[in-house]
């Protein structure tokens, strides 16, 4: 599935453990300390996204987990609260197949709705070659980055029922006020932007975790 004000007192930070499968061994040198935490092998990129959210590494994601992650990303708390409501509140029974908030990491593919772009595919699977389509259509002046028109018209053109129209309206622009990282001039007005590589790590799945650890949020290496 668009920055927020530093908040004057930042909320403490949440160890976040990495998600539960774990990799093969390997005989590669670990990343460097400094680095944005990277989730283990074993998931597909949609569930790499949200187990972002698992901060127990539970296989669910609470509200109290999506709000304290969306905090950490620099959403401010007065919109972290709704955010996570709005989040947890429908793709938690969609997730998990009966009444409650929590969302489930393993089964997030349920959560997926109509009139998404398609980069990632019903197993949750990202598609590289969708985001290329995507830019060489919207990206007008060929800058790299999608300006907040130009991924309005992108929804727009995606759209084939209201609901999922409106997820997909709440998605970008919840990650333009995260993750814009550019700015372009549209019709004499500057907008916020994302670039292409901002872009492609939001649907691969690492994003987060990146935004996190810039903000001071690091997740723990686990290898």
């Amino acid at each position: 599935m668009s920055g927020i004000q530093a908040q004057s007192s930042p909320p403490a930070s949440v160890v976040r453990p990495a998600p539960k499968p774990t990799p093969a061994p390997t005989t590669a040198a670990p990343a460097a300390a400094t680095d944005a935490f990277q989730p283990s092998k074993g998931y597909t990129t949609l569930q790499k996204h949200v187990a972002y959210f698992d901060t127990n590494g539970d296989g669910k994601v609470t509200l109290a987990e999506t709000r304290q992650g969306l905090e950490d990303l620099g959403l401010a708390k007065p919109l972290a609260y709704p955010a996570a409501l709005a989040i947890n509140g429908l793709l938690g029974s969609q997730t998990s197949g009966h009444r409650t908030f929590d969302v489930s990491v393993a089964n997030i593919k349920a959560g997926k709705h109509p009139s998404d772009t398609g980069a990632i595919d019903a197993e949750g699977t990202f598609h590289p070659e969708v985001l290329d389509r995507i830019f060489q259509k919207y990206d007008h002046d060929h800058s790299g980055a999608l300006s907040q028109s130009e991924l309005d018209a992108l929804v727009a053109d995606d759209k084939v029922d209201v609901k999922g129209n409106l997820g997909a309206k709440g998605e970008f622009g919840l990650l333009l006020k995260l993750a814009a990282d550019r700015t372009k001039v549209v019709n004499g007005k500057t907008e916020p932007a994302i670039s292409r590589e901002r872009l492609q790590s939001f649907y691969d799945g690492t994003l987060f975790y990146q935004l996190a650890a810039k903000n001071g949020h690091p997740h723990p290496r686990r290898d």
